[in-house]
């Protein structure tokens, strides 16, 4: 008990670090305006993580007594997969829509001056979508209550969101983008290795090589079609209501195709994969 509430709260002094040195930064280099800016976009942000955020937790309760059940090893990790398959389809469906719309959102709401160029949206929604993917990992770890493994993350990932923000935002002129940047590193460097280790290893007791490879090849899928999605909004005045909706609606189709194929490529062939087709069919009957 002892431990656990020792590296939890490791855990909780994390997210507080991390954030207060990113709004530290913003508001001393960046000015008060391009911070105004950057809040329109996380408010929406917020908006949509609450939203993901109550369908991705609910279930938080029934993963910690699955772990604690006489179930197989085989069947604890086939449920970890699926819950992993579903959250992140969500996670990147709603974070390339936000990539696509956003602008126009924007557009309506505030108007033209206050809609970001093609940098700045890319960097936000590349954040937006790595933060989400962490979730059913986050989920899996407060649920099988491993937090004494994590208690030295938050110092590694600190120190390098700092160092790699600190550094962009003071030499370059990357502003936002740069500030960003340096969580996006630190998401990358330390966070997807080192939760991904915590709960195959310590909590399903299986392989880590080919989890992180499904990973790791989400984080890369997901961050092309963003990649394509932003220029496309940049390059064919995405900031209009129609060409918003018609960029977000083939953004969606190519990030559904590319989770597709990326399942069929990396999701591991001695589990029970998860079945859309099946769910609906379900539902509707």
């Amino acid at each position: 008990m002892k431990k656990n509430i020792g590296g939890m709260l490791s855990a909780k002094m994390d997210g507080i670090i991390v954030n207060g040195t990113d709004n530290l930064l913003l508001s001393y280099y960046i000015g008060l305006t391009s911070v105004a800016m950057y809040a329109n976009y996380t408010m929406i942000i917020t908006g949509l993580t609450q939203v993901m955020g109550q369908l991705i937790s609910a279930v938080t309760s029934s993963i910690g007594n699955l772990g604690a059940s006489k179930v197989s090893q085989k069947k604890k990790e086939e449920v970890f997969y699926k819950y992993f398959y579903i959250s992140s389809l969500l996670s990147i469906l709603v974070a390339v829509g936000f990539s696509a719309f956003s602008s126009t959102f924007v557009t309506l709401w505030l108007g033209n001056k206050m809609v970001y160029s093609f940098l700045p949206l890319l960097i936000i929604s590349l954040n937006f979508v790595f933060q989400s993917l962490r979730q059913s990992v986050i989920n899996y770890t407060n649920a099988y209550g491993l937090y004494w493994y994590a208690r030295w993350k938050p110092i590694f990932e600190s120190l390098v969101n700092l160092v790699v923000s600190w550094t962009l935002v003071k030499y370059t002129e990357l502003g936002i983008s740069g500030v960003l940047i340096g969580t996006i590193t630190s998401n990358l460097l330390v966070n997807v290795f080192w939760e991904s280790s915590i709960v195959l290893r310590y909590g399903l007791k299986t392989k880590v090589r080919r989890f992180l490879c499904l990973y790791i090849s989400y984080i890369i899928g997901s961050a092309m079609v963003i990649f394509v999605t932003v220029y496309t909004v940049e390059n064919f005045s995405g900031q209009k209501f129609v060409n918003g909706v018609l960029i977000a609606i083939l953004a969606e189709l190519a990030a559904y195709v590319m989770f597709m194929i990326l399942n069929k490529i990396f999701y591991p062939k001695d589990l029970a994969a998860f079945n859309i087709v099946a769910l609906l069919k379900r539902f509707r009957s």
